[in-house]
């Protein structure tokens, strides 16, 4: 089964694009990673995934829900979570089991 699906992502930041045509699907337990070097589009892909960035075009599916639906961002965020590299941009709360 298909818990992530995306499907001919296009992003654009500052009119230039950072993402064009990406298209993958992800199973339910297989693991994936995600490489690149530095600026080439790892963490916006990662934030069109759990809706942080909506993509300009194209479509970004978790576990059937749009990130593009208002009403399911909350929902989707339940089940994907980021951890950030520097660890002053993941803690905003006093214990690691509240964030």
């Amino acid at each position: 089964m298909s818990i992530i699906d995306v499907k001919n992502l296009c992003v654009k930041l500052n009119g230039e694009d950072a993402l064009y045509d990406i298209s993958l699907s992800i199973n339910e337990g297989e693991y994936v990673c995600i490489i690149g070097k530095n600026g080439s589009g790892k963490s916006t892909f990662v934030k069109t995934i759990n809706g942080i960035i909506i993509p300009t075009s194209g479509n970004v599916e978790v576990l059937g829900m749009n990130t593009k639906d208002d009403n399911k961002i909350i929902e989707i965020r339940k089940n994907v979570g980021m951890v950030f590299q520097n660890p002053d941009n993941q803690m905003v709360a006093s214990l690691v089991e509240e964030d």
